[in-house]
């Protein structure tokens, strides 16, 4: 574990040097997330039945998956998405005829590199392979129910991630290429809502969190606040120590751990996005203060697009 640990911190001591170097446009490190996902996000642990709901105020998820497979937890089909979404969004100007067929990689060596960052993977019972593959399969067969709530108005939502696919890697040497490319292709309605709704992430910041649940679903809900909030002119929101325990941290028994765990992984985000600042509201909840995005995007008051 003291490894495992050492090698988190270096990686994030050296993906903060990196960002505080370049802007992530300029350093070909822009990703993307989808809204859906940051408003309500997905289990950080195993659930043991196959359906998983989260509310956030107005924002509702549901995730059903197949009786075959489990509900996707974990820091892998959070980066898996981030990857698939990235994918999409970059495509979404070209010509419809190319269709909605992504190629996750020729072998599963090199899939998992491009979804960790790392080509470091193991097998065995005690491996990294046989879960990443789990999930994989847990996330590709799910079913995302989305509906937001305002006054008088419902608007909901019922999508696949994906409708077909096809995984040929070898299943026991994962550098080894498979015959043809692994492939899925992704269910429409998720593809339309991810080039409706997607907004940008920085790479860097993501492989400097991982494998940190928490910190990962904090920073892709920062950015996005900090893109809607300064939209509208705002520069402050306070948040209760409830609501952010009901959006992030239902799996904690008490609302003080819920804090200490919040505060822990709020260190490590604050390191590579340092652009919002957190204030305590003793016994209610905190106080965000935005002065920019992790990523610039265009149009943004009192900013600049790089």
């Amino acid at each position: 574990m003291p490894k495992q640990k050492d090698h988190q911190l270096n990686l994030l001591a050296e993906q903060e040097l990196l960002l505080q170097a370049q802007e992530a446009r300029e350093a070909d490190a822009v990703g993307y997330y989808t809204r859906v996902l940051t408003q309500t996000g997905l289990p950080a642990s195993k659930i043991i039945d196959n359906e998983f709901s989260r509310d956030s105020g107005a924002y509702h998820l549901v995730i059903q998956t197949p009786r075959a497979f489990s509900v996707p937890y974990g820091i892998y089909p959070r980066g898996i998405l981030a990857w698939l979404i990235t994918e999409i969004v970059n495509r979404k100007n070209r010509m419809k005829s190319e269709g909605r067929i992504i190629e996750l990689g020729s072998s599963l060596a090199e899939f998992m590199e491009k979804v960790t960052g790392s080509r470091t993977y193991s097998g065995g019972e005690f491996g990294n392979i046989r879960p990443f593959k789990k999930q994989l399969l847990s996330l590709l067969t799910s079913r995302i129910l989305y509906w937001e709530d305002h006054k008088d108005q419902t608007g909901f939502l019922s999508m696949e991630i994906a409708s077909a696919g096809n995984l040929m890697w070898h299943p026991k040497l994962p550098d080894q290429p498979g015959l043809i490319q692994s492939s899925i292709e992704v269910a429409e309605k998720f593809w339309d809502d991810c080039c409706a709704h997607g907004h940008p992430i920085d790479f860097r910041v993501v492989r400097g969190l991982w494998p940190n649940c928490l910190a990962f679903d904090i920073y892709t809900w920062l950015t996005y606040k900090a893109y809607v909030s300064l939209r509208q002119h705002r520069h402050e929101i306070s948040i209760s120590w409830h609501m952010l325990k009901v959006q992030f941290g239902p799996q904690y028994k008490t609302l003080f751990q819920f804090r200490w765990k919040f505060l822990e992984s709020w260190k490590l985000v604050s390191r590579l996005y340092p652009s919002v600042s957190l204030t305590e509201q003793e016994g209610k909840g905190i106080q965000l203060r935005f002065r920019r995005p992790s990523v610039i995007s265009v149009g943004l008051p009192g900013t600049k697009h790089l």
